[in-house]
């Protein structure tokens, strides 16, 4: 179909808007060089000023304002203060915009009755009006020609409140003189006057403009039009619009002629008529006809004689009266559109009695008269809509704004389509009681106070807006929120951040954005709430006592309390696992990928396919687990099987799967048949702690089950796993995690995912994980953050359950429902893309395990002074590096660690390392680390890496070279007790890394068992090698870094690395003995260093020692800005 649109106001552009929209093939034309009518802008030193529509509001502009927000137009506050100044000021004068100062600009007016008795007739008048509208809307076969002045006169209003008030107001808005006020219709003038709320002086609706004026939403209409293919066509008059048989003729004045399938003529109602010509039928002629126009001269100037006399009484809208009834009205641009006054200010008046001073553009515009014959007109234009392929609209078919325009235009464009227009109504004014009031108040002194970056708007039901905006620029996220009820404010005060959530289950607010706008809310708030934890250095001893709006304890102790009592007993546990993942595999089936897979999958590109990403993130467990065709799998919490059929049908492996959901095993066991796998896998609906501990396995992989373990049970987890772990077998975990500085917060109080989503669920964080896993599983091989996917992943989740709404309310769930998971899916997204959540793979091991890790080669790729820094230093350590850090700044550590589980013995007590080799030092274990950071920085961790088995061969080269080096050594002034000592230290340390009982991260560490006696004590290395040195454990590393580093992304023990790294140390040190002691060293010296390679080399290689890479990479917490 092809259609002609003729005329590009916004009755036009709308019509074209929604027939282009729906695939019409559109041509627009307009005999002006711009589009938009009305909406015009102009631009004078630098300062763009809206001429013609200027203003609107949320209650009397509905579709406009939907128009507008689906476009992405901003709006901002503006003003509609009304003055009246007659005679120049010598009559009466006063305004609205400074309240009783503006009112009583003339203070005669104080004592004055005629003008006190006016005010009261103000308030009368809205009460008549009122009344008489509700007369004849409720009997509709009354007669409605009654003019304004029949009706003023009958009710016997006084001359001063006709002339001061009601006449500049009506005036005013269809810019006419006194006597043609009078005779407009009193149903159509009044009824405008009540929707508009124009019955009082004050307590109006809050009033808009457009931010970057008018222009931009025509601009954005225009690129939306052209996106489609419409043909625009400026400057192009047209001189005739005809119909015949073929459809509908269109002449140019340039004699061109045109062919259509239709025509909508979105023109003045006289311009329509003289297109149509001597075609026009009975009935457009008679309708068209009865709407008549009001012609007007526009200054736009900066003359202030144009304004009250009396600056008091300056407001928005100026009407200037005089005693021969001629009026004219000026706007003062600067308060209507937010522009600084600076210098003269810019004014728009219509009809002067000469031309003002200053001015810089004159034109003329007319405006549609409400008439009683325009009235009766309006109610029927049915009869001349589409009866010749041609539809008529304009702003004249309304009161003569913008809206009308809108609502002529898109009815035009839908009746042409043959389909129903919904046109949306006024809303109603928010009445809140007075509880709710108060709610109100409160909530916004708070966001007044808490939002110090990013924007945040209240749009009420009934036009009141409150807007948020900080003063930090860090955030440009913004947000719209629609409060629809103002039980939102109520329940925000009572219960905070889960009466948020309540308000928008029950559909209380909704928003702008209906795509994003949740999803920036959650977070400016996130934002908003580590910027003002950052600036206030508020206690961390927070939980659900201290609630963030002291209004809402009671209701944050019954929560927890619900928490509370939901704790991950054997029985609890199922009833808790069942609330979630029972719900329906039919509802899952309809929002995951075809693999069933619900965590989180790893991208390789934004655009890629969720499926992909799930496997990929499938294929990782299997290659960190390091599965063979021999070995026996445990998966605790095995979802719908997708990764045991994999990994079985990927390695031949036996494969075990417990799960405390139903409906996942009846699922899972029907995949595993349709496969074939039954004799290779065996699902069981049971509780981890009653496995059999009779039954080894030799990989045991959860992914994100401990979630739902909680606080209490993370070491009992650790344990079972324990104790049907192999001897050399790894555990690897996929977890959602918490940044440390939060987590006693958030465990000691309720939320929403706790409350709707996963009841007993308990995020852990990753220092509290590693000290759950000190008592059993000792050692980190890999740590990694894949919690950014999290995020896409999240999106892909939230797009299909939505698309899919009508499917899952067949189903049996309702809106509420629906609103409960969107919020659930935007509320974790949030929180992963500022990365204040994180989603780690870890790998664990004993220490001692060579077999399952003994190939240095086959591990993750990734890329040492902390271990001087001793135990006490360790916060210090990096608030010092958290101080200097840039703000977007990265740390990176490299360092050998101790078990954790050794931590405590190897700190308070000496060794050879600590008495020979490098005194004072301490490794420390990798939990060590993580808890220093935590309470003295805002560092996350992106990175950790075990590299410690690779120390083995470094160690052996060190000591080859230092031993073929004994001379050179000697040389230097050392002795053979100096080459000897160092011998020991590369053996000593190469042993650590080749035995795994020592790591070396990027991060280093130390096994957490052993982390509190070897820092407790001195051993070689203290004694002799790094006096002050403390190796930490993985445990000690996580829990320093808690309150700052607050991210883990990436662990991984490089260790292994270590004993061959220190085997060339000690090889390059024994070879130049001869130099080393030529420096001044002696025999005791190479003997103590000899015995240091080794000492270390043995730690390495036992897997007693570990060095982990994060690389570890610590990132200061950033939420990603927008």
């Amino acid at each position: 179909m092809r259609v002609a649109v003729v005329g590009a106001g916004i009755s036009g552009l709308v019509s074209a808007y929604v027939l282009a929209k729906a695939g019409v093939e559109v041509v627009l034309y307009e005999k002006d060089d711009h589009l938009g009518g009305h909406a015009k802008t102009v631009s004078f030193d630098g300062v763009d000023l809206d001429l013609g529509f200027m203003v609107f509001n949320r209650v009397t502009y509905p579709n406009m304002m939907e128009f507008f927000e689906n476009l992405g137009i901003d709006m901002e506050l503006s003003d509609m203060s009304f003055s009246v100044s007659l005679d120049e000021g010598q009559g009466c004068e006063w305004g609205s915009r400074n309240g009783l100062l503006g009112l009583f600009a003339q203070k005669k007016n104080m004592l004055n009755p005629y003008f006190l008795k006016m005010i009261r007739e103000i308030i009368k008048f809205k009460d008549d009006v009122l009344s008489y509208l509700d007369m004849l809307e409720n009997n509709p076969d009354v007669d409605r020609n009654e003019t304004l002045g029949k009706f003023v006169k009958s009710r016997g209003y006084s001359e001063l409140f006709q002339k001061a008030y009601l006449i500049p107001v009506c005036g005013s808005i269809w810019s006419c003189p006194s006597e043609g006020v009078m005779s407009f219709s009193a149903f159509s003038v009044l009824s405008f006057c009540r929707n508009h709320h124009l019955l009082q002086l004050f307590g109006r609706p809050q009033w808009l403009t457009v931010t970057r004026r008018s222009h931009s939403y025509v601009n954005k209409v225009r690129e939306k039009l052209e996106s489609w293919g419409c043909q625009i066509r400026n400057g192009c008059e047209i001189k005739a619009v005809s119909t015949t048989d073929e459809g509908c003729a269109v002449l140019r004045r340039d004699g061109s002629l045109e062919m259509y399938n239709g025509c909508v003529m979105a023109v003045h109602a006289p311009d329509a008529l003289e297109l149509l010509g001597k075609q026009a039928t009975f009935d457009e002629k008679r309708i068209l006809g009865a709407f008549q126009y009001i012609y007007s001269d526009i200054f736009l100037h900066r003359d202030k004689k144009f304004m009250p006399q009396n600056s008091a009484a300056w407001s928005a809208w100026n009407f200037l009266g005089s005693t021969d009834n001629k009026v004219c009205l000026t706007y003062w641009l600067n308060v209507l559109q937010n522009i600084d006054e600076k210098g003269l200010p810019f004014l728009v008046t219509l009809n002067p009695n000469h031309a003002p001073d200053h001015t810089l553009l004159k034109w003329s515009t007319g405006h549609p008269v409400p008439s009683v014959a325009a009235s009766k007109a309006s109610l029927e234009l049915d009869h001349i809509q589409g009866k010749r392929r041609i539809w008529f609209c304009g702003a004249y078919q309304g009161y003569g704004f913008h809206e009308d325009g809108l609502k002529s235009g898109m009815v035009a464009a839908h009746g042409l389509l043959g389909n129903s227009c919904a046109i949306l109504s006024n809303p109603k004014h928010m009445a809140p009681s007075m509880l709710e009031t108060g709610a109100r108040l409160f909530v916004t002194r708070f966001l007044g106070h808490y939002i110090s970056t990013g924007c945040l708007t209240l749009l009420e039901e009934g036009g009141t807006v409150f807007s948020f905006e900080g003063t930090s620029k860090k955030c440009s996220l913004k947000t719209v929120l629609k409060v629809h009820n103002p039980q939102f404010y109520w329940k925000i005060m009572t219960q905070a951040d889960l009466g948020l959530a309540d308000a928008y289950i029950n559909g209380d607010f909704s928003f702008v954005d209906k795509d994003e706008g949740l999803l920036n809310l959650f977070m400016i708030l996130i934002l908003n709430r580590d910027a003002n934890k950052s600036a206030s250095k508020l206690n961390k001893k927070r939980g659900w006592w201290t609630p963030l709006l002291f209004t809402a304890g009671i209701a944050s102790a019954k929560f927890f309390i619900q928490h509370v009592s939901r704790q991950n007993t054997l029985t609890q546990a199922r009833r808790n696992i069942s609330r979630h993942y029972d719900l329906s595999n039919e509802l899952f089936a309809l929002f995951l990928d075809e693999t069933m897979t619900y965590s989180c999958g790893v991208f390789k590109t934004e655009d890629e396919d969720l499926k992909a990403a799930q496997m990929r993130k499938i294929s990782l467990l299997i290659e960190k687990a390091r599965i063979s065709k021999d070995h026996e799998i445990l998966e605790i919490g095995f979802g719908w099987g997708t990764l045991a059929i994999e990994a079985v049908q990927r390695t031949g492996c036996k494969y075990t799967g417990i799960t405390l959901s139903e409906e996942q095993l009846k699922y899972a066991e029907m995949k595993v048949k349709e496969a074939g796998l039954q004799d290779r896998i065996a699902f069981h609906l049971c509780d981890y702690r009653q496995l059999p501990k009779t039954q080894k396995y030799d990989r045991i992989i959860s992914c994100e089950m401990i979630e739902a373990v909680g606080h209490e049970y993370m070491e009992e987890f650790f344990g079972c796993c324990e104790s049907v772990l192999a001897e050399n077998g790894i555990l690897v975990l996929q977890f959602i995690s918490i940044p440390e500085e939060r987590y006693d917060e958030y465990r000691q109080s309720s939320d929403f995912i706790k409350e709707y989503i996963f009841p007993g669920g308990c995020l852990p964080s990753l220092a509290r994980l590693t000290s759950a896993m000190a008592t059993s599983s000792r050692l980190v091989e890999h740590v990694e953050n894949i919690g950014i996917h999290y995020y896409q992943t999240l999106k892909y989740w939230r797009k299909n359950f939505l698309e899919k709404q009508r499917k899952i309310i067949s189903l049996g769930f309702n809106d509420k429902f629906i609103r409960t998971w969107e919020y659930y899916f935007d509320y974790c997204a949030a929180g992963f893309k500022t990365h204040t959540l994180g989603n780690y793979q870890v790998v664990f091991s004993r220490p001692g395990n060579v077999v399952a890790l003994s190939n240095p080669y086959k591990s993750s790729p990734s890329a040492e002074m902390i271990e001087a820094v001793g135990h006490e230093y360790m916060e210090e350590f990096f608030g010092c590096c958290e101080s200097v850090l840039a703000e977007n700044g990265i740390l990176v550590l490299q360092f050998t660690s101790i078990p954790e589980e050794r931590y405590d013995e190897y700190r308070q007590s000496s060794d050879f390392i600590k008495e020979y080799i490098f005194p004072g030092g301490c490794l420390p274990s990798l939990a060590r680390i993580t808890s220093a950071m935590a309470t003295s920085s805002r560092l996350s961790v992106e990175h950790v890496e075990s590299i410690g088995i690779h120390f083995i061969p470094t160690l052996k080269y060190w000591r080859k070279n230092f031993l073929e080096k004994q001379r050179k050594i000697t040389s230097l002034g050392f002795n053979d007790k100096f080459i000897r000592t160092w011998e020991y230290y590369f053996d000593y340390a190469a042993a650590g890394f080749k035995t795994r009982t020592l790591g070396n991260y990027q991060f280093t560490s130390i096994p957490e068992e052993r982390y509190d006696e070897y820092r407790q004590s001195s051993n070689f290395i203290k004694e002799y090698i790094f006096p002050g040195g403390c190796l930490p454990s993985l445990a000690r590393i996580t829990s320093a870094m808690a309150t700052s580093l607050r991210f883990v992304e990436h662990v991984e023990n490089i260790g292994i690395h270590y004993y061959q790294t220190l085997k060339y140390w000690r090889k390059n040190f024994l070879e130049n003995q001869r130099k080393i002691i030529s420096l001044g060293f002696n025999d005791k010296f190479i003997r103590t260093w000899e015995y240091y390679f080794d000492y270390c080399a043995a730690g390495f290689k036992t897997h007693a020692l570990g060095n982990y890479q994060r690389p570890q990479v610590f990132v200061k917490i950033q939420p990603v800005q927008e």
